[in-house]
């Protein structure tokens, strides 16, 4: 009887374990307003043209920031929010 109930409790532990240890390591997201800028995009851009393409780099981390068309400066290759 004891052996049945130490069985079927470390079943039941085993099972559970990956919610429990997932619930002890889950933080809290902190909203995007309050983070610092991590690509320092104040120290500025660099920009390079082609026949066909301007480029233009995150100075800091030489992160594209945009890719467009010379002959289409509204598309742009690389997705921008705001």
């Amino acid at each position: 009887m004891i052996i049945r109930l130490v069985s079927a409790l470390s079943v039941i532990l085993v099972l559970c374990s990956p919610f429990l240890l997932f619930h002890s390591t889950a933080q809290v997201s902190t909203p995007l307003t309050q983070t610092p800028d991590s690509l320092h995009l104040d120290q500025g851009y660099l920009e390079g043209t082609s026949s066909l393409l301007t480029l233009k780099l995150v100075k800091s981390s030489q992160t594209a920031a945009a890719l467009t068309l010379n002959s289409d400066k509204s598309f742009d290759f690389t997705q921008r929010t705001a």
